[in-house]
């Protein structure tokens, strides 16, 4: 698979960062022998005994065993009924602790750890055997890894991970992270929408666990929420096989990642968060939590921004879908701040939205920059680690996220095409008006075929975008029809098809606004033929040309700011009909298919963006001209 040059350029990293890790750790990889009665523990290593490489085994009647690297301890003890896995302290805390449990096709426990043997040990890795009642599984732990690799036997179907946290999410890396939050679930287990990776955040911001497998694998992943109230927490997250082996990772520093509770926070002013500050540089995320005003029935509406660095004052920064919206989260410094709005001004109708209440943010980091120290690690670095780094950046989808949806891409022979606002201002205020450098040839030339190209840009950029925001309508379409059968096909459906119908038909709704406001992007024949009037008047010379140009302003930047902002409105309403089905809110089956084939659709639409979607923030301390 080919692959863009950000992508190549990050591949690189992640082979020199992996490279450089696994050297420095290749002496910690070591294999214990336990004694009878041993512990799961670091307090003592009493009795402990060391398994040189390639020079010795452990057989099937070992009373225990223990492989570690510098990071991770896994401890395997007959008659135990997990293998536990420590992360040893990050900062002055106590080590991590998780338990895994393995489960019979029945989801219940096999059974007591027994047969214990050392398969393979050398070469930077280690391999431990063991059985659980009538299961068979192996431990893989490498030299510098922050994982294990469960590989799956005969018998054993799935596999339960032990460990205490309040908030789990699926990460997403095109959308909005899917958040679980133990408090706002009710069942007693609780399906998560995960296709190739769950995160769960441990109690305490010093650790997080990353649960990955390859493509085809884990084909249902469960929350089991326990406790009451504020005690309520998720105690375990269960993950079938599916025939592939499971990677479990334990990433931990002294905040990383951290919760803001919002309830009582001061909307329309910026927030500075005190007491978290990033413990290392990474490309931060936060999540916003919101009590939704209807929707699925956990309760929140989560979405995910980056975390910029940006000047103090630099809060307001505009974008294509609402007037003067805020950045909702950003770095000054070190210091995190927030900025939560009480209401929010739509571009294309003018109409006032209000903002759900706000309940809690949280941060976590995503991916790596320069600046990452090695000895630091982030959720993409697991998924590389653990699944390779193709299939990873083929989860990620990087190439469907920057494909180039312009009819002006390389090989069309046409200009490729730019944002209106900065092309149109180079038309008016260069090609055409006064010149700021002596001309490289006769200035009428080059008047006429830059300012010619400019205007082909101009209506390049429009024709694709407007194209787009009419592949975004039919896809509505679809799915309110595909809804509308299944709910009346499948009555168990009926709560989630209703939600999915509900944010599927806004699209429609906007759009007719649009056209009901006289918008100009919603009139494409109006905008061609003054883009094509505006070349016949470079053509032809005209006297104040800058000025007989600058009178079609609205069928170009109005045009031009109007469908970029109808992309973006789109694509959020995807995200939230993502959103819904992947908190189907039913254990039924047929709900759970129909989520599943709707968080398909929603994927295949928002891999396949315009080249220029979504990237309309403009991470700056006020609105351009």
């Amino acid at each position: 698979m080919s692959l863009v040059p950000g992508t190549r350029a990050l591949l690189i990293l992640a082979a020199i960062f992996a490279a450089s890790w696994a050297a420095a750790a290749a002496s910690t990889l070591v294999v214990w022998e336990l004694p009878a009665g041993a512990k799961a523990g670091l307090d003592s290593r009493e009795g402990w005994k060391r398994v040189e490489p390639d020079a010795g085994r452990i057989g099937p009647s070992a009373s225990g065993m223990a492989v570690e690297n510098g990071s991770l301890v896994a401890f395997l003890l007959a008659g135990g009924d997990a293998v536990t896995l420590l992360r040893k302290p990050a900062g002055q805390g106590d080590a991590v602790k998780q338990e895994l449990v393995l489960l019979d096709d029945a989801g219940r426990p096999c059974g007591q750890l027994a047969k214990l043997s050392l398969a393979e040990y050398g070469k930077g890795h280690a391999l431990a055997a063991f059985a659980a009642g009538g299961a068979e599984a192996r431990l893989k732990l490498g030299a510098g890894g922050m994982y294990v690799e469960i590989l799956p036997g005969r018998g054993a179907a799935a596999l339960r991970i032990r460990a205490t946290s309040r908030f789990s999410f699926v990460p997403d890396f095109f959308g909005n992270d899917v958040l679980l939050d133990a408090q706002e679930l009710a069942a007693g287990k609780v399906f998560a929408p995960a296709e190739n990776f769950m995160v769960n955040l441990l109690d305490g911001h010093r650790a997080l666990t990353m649960i990955t497998w390859p493509i085809g694998g884990a084909d249902e992943v469960l929350l089991l929420p326990e406790g009451q109230g504020a005690n309520r927490r998720f105690s375990a997250t269960q993950v079938r096989f599916g025939g592939k082996s499971l990677f479990v990772a334990v990433l931990a520093a002294e905040g990383i990642w951290y919760s803001h509770d919002l309830r009582a926070a001061v909307k329309d002013k910026a927030l500075a968060v005190q007491g978290w500050t990033p413990p290392f540089p990474a490309k931060w995320m936060t999540i916003l939590v919101k009590r939704p005003q209807a929707g699925a029935k956990t309760g929140i509406a989560p979405e995910t921004v980056p975390i910029p660095p940006l000047p103090a004052q630099g809060d307001t920064p505009y974008s294509d879908v609402f007037v003067h919206p805020h950045v909702p989260s950003w770095f000054t410094g070190t210091q995190w701040r927030l900025y939560l709005e009480t209401s929010l001004t739509f571009m294309m109708t003018q109409e006032k939205i209000s903002v759900p209440d706000f309940l809690v943010a949280l941060n976590y980091p995503r991916d790596r920059v320069k600046e990452t120290p090695l000895t630091a690690f982030t959720l993409v670095d697991v998924m590389r680690e653990t699944l390779g780094a193709g299939p990873c950046e083929y989860i990620l989808d990087l190439e469907g996220l920057n494909k180039t949806r312009s009819s002006g891409a390389a090989g069309t022979g046409k200009p490729k095409a730019a944002a209106t606002c900065a092309e149109r201002g180079g038309l008016i205020n260069y090609y055409v008006g006064e010149r700021a450098e002596s001309p490289r040839r006769e200035d009428s030339l080059i008047a006429t075929d830059e300012a010619l190209v400019s205007v082909e840009k101009i209506k390049d950029f429009l024709d694709a975008a407007h194209a787009r925001i009419q592949e975004y309508l039919a896809w509505s379409d679809q799915i309110v029809s595909f809804a509308r059968e299944t709910k009346a096909r499948e009555p168990q459906t009926a709560e989630l098809a209703g939600r999915i119908i509900a944010a599927a038909t806004e699209m429609r709704t906007l759009w007719n606004k649009m056209i009901e406001h006289n918008k100009p992007c919603a009139f494409p024949t109006e905008w061609r033929m003054a883009l094509d009037h505006c070349k016949d008047l470079i053509r032809a010379g005209a006297p104040d040309l800058g000025a007989r140009i600058r009178e079609f302003d609205p069928q170009m930047r109005g045009a031009g700011e109007e469908v970029d902002g109808g992309m973006q409105a789109m694509r959020m309403l995807v995200k939230r009909v993502r959103m819904e089905a992947a908190l189907a809110g039913s254990e039924e089956p047929e709900a759970l298919k129909l989520a599943a084939t709707l968080r398909e659709r929603c994927r295949e639409i928002l891999r396949n963006k315009h080249y220029k979607e979504g990237d309309s923030v403009q991470l700056g301390a006020g609105r351009p001209e």
